[in-house]
């Protein structure tokens, strides 16, 4: 008989302890007592009786710890006021996280379970790229739920972006060093995974810009990969210009070596055999500082009019 008191009893402890009130703030107050039973009626609102749950967790106020504020049988249980995640509010944190820019945002999947009321926040390194061979996959968007002001939680969401994009690509094979032309590359448009930056969609900022690397067909460009052009490349026949003072002496020479504009680059007089040091100042155009070349004849040394022209400035 008395086993069976306390089974009855027990289960009678049980049935109160599943009956949760819900919460909706990291403390349980009087108010929240109050809702839960008239027996604290009396109890002011905003007494602090103890710390609310976390999150999917409930928390048991025995007799004990509630006799101060009223009389119950048996125990209060309460767990945190919570809903599962709409996909409205979902999308709208997402595009919080582009700005201004137009994302089309589907929802494939997500976090099913019921979290506090709060703020979502959907930072750009939360989330996943896809592969190269899968560019319009579903990708994993990790964010986090902010709630009681300090607190927060992981959420998660499958998503698939798609932005409408213009972007330009290589129409054949780019050679380094080579100044681009119009017609080696194209202007394209079409929807694909966003870029974390917006993608500079300019051929303009191309053409007459030479590539560092090798670029293949049908590549997208970065501005990243570009240079100035080359003004002068190696074996090239130049003109370069001696300066001595007020006195300059033109002649033709090899470029030993390409260069943009004012590069460092070598040359050699094919009429003396001299190899000296200057810098590219315009297509075709070295200037060379005497001072810098001391190995160079003085100007006034030099005597083969028919080839080299002293110009007083």
């Amino acid at each position: 008989m008395t086993w069976l008191l306390c089974s009855l009893a027990l289960l009678g402890t049980a049935a109160i302890a599943g009956q949760c009130s819900t919460v909706d703030n990291e403390r349980i107050f009087g108010r929240d007592l109050k809702a839960a039973s008239t027996a604290f009626a009396g109890t002011p609102d905003d007494a602090e009786i103890a710390f609310a749950p976390a999150p999917g967790v409930r928390r048991v106020l025995t007799p004990r710890e509630l006799s101060k504020y009223g009389t119950v049988e048996g125990t209060l249980c309460f767990e945190r006021a919570g809903s599962l995640l709409a996909v409205d509010a979902l999308q709208s944190a997402m595009k919080e996280a582009f700005g201004t820019r137009k994302i089309d945002i589907q929802i494939v999947d997500y976090l099913k379970s019921p979290v506090p009321h709060g703020d979502l926040e959907f930072p750009i390194v939360g989330l996943s790229r896809p592969s190269l061979n899968a560019l319009l996959a579903p990708v994993i968007w990790r964010g986090r739920l902010r709630f009681d002001g300090h607190k927060s939680l992981s959420v998660w969401a499958s998503v698939l972006l798609t932005e409408k994009q213009q972007w330009i690509e290589a129409v054949v094979p780019l050679s380094p060093g080579v100044a681009i032309t119009a017609d080696q590359i194209r202007t394209c448009t079409g929807s694909r995974f966003p870029a974390l930056a917006q993608v500079v969609a300019d051929a303009a900022i191309y053409i007459g810009r030479s590539s560092r690397r090798l670029i293949p067909a049908a590549q997208e460009l970065s501005p990243a990969w570009f240079g100035d052009p080359l003004l002068i490349a190696k074996g090239e026949m130049v003109q370069a210009e001696v300066v001595s003072g007020s006195i300059s002496i033109r002649f033709d020479a090899n470029a030993e070596n390409g260069g943009r504009l004012n590069d460092s680059i070598l040359i050699v007089d094919p009429q003396l055999g001299r190899r000296m040091k200057g810098r590219v100042a315009a297509k075709g155009k070295v200037l060379i500082d005497a001072l810098q070349n001391k190995r160079t004849a003085p100007v006034s040394a030099v005597g083969d009019a028919d080839r080299r022209r002293a110009n007083p400035e």
